[in-house]
């Protein structure tokens, strides 16, 4: 489970210090919401279900905003696969399909960084953008 992938985006007004969110700053204050939109993928889906399920169970217990998970279209991909060094001879192609559901976790900041520095099954990929939204008045 520990070679679980991950990808931080982090805007310049935030931190990410060794996968650990720095997600309140003095400069910004905490009056602007913050919105951590998680992506996961795998090209498994009933273990995807599962760790969406999950994340969405925990959101409600503790009384969490989330929206979604919003589902995108699975993606299929085809890889050839050669039997040498030299394109004579080819396997059938290695053919798979990733699917992606994509959560927003809105202003809770200690809930965000929990579900972003879990671990994961090897077979999940997440991904977290973390942005700032300014309150208009």
């Amino acid at each position: 489970m520990s070679n679980a992938r991950r990808e931080t985006v982090a805007p310049t007004h935030e931190l990410a210090i060794e996968n650990e969110w720095v997600l309140s700053s003095p400069v910004f204050g905490s009056c602007m919401p913050f919105v951590t939109r998680l992506t996961l993928k795998s090209g498994d889906g009933d273990v995807l279900e599962s760790v969406v399920s999950d994340i969405k169970a925990r959101a409600e217990r503790k009384g969490v905003q989330l929206k979604g998970p919003h589902p995108k279209p699975p993606s299929h991909h085809s890889v050839p696969l050669y039997k040498g060094l030299r394109e004579d001879g080819r396997f059938r192609p290695w053919e798979y399909t990733v699917y992606t559901r994509t959560v927003e976790i809105i202003d809770h900041n200690e809930f965000a960084r929990e579900i972003a520095g879990e671990e994961y099954p090897d077979s999940i990929h997440i991904a977290a953008n973390v942005e700032q939204f300014s309150q208009t008045g």
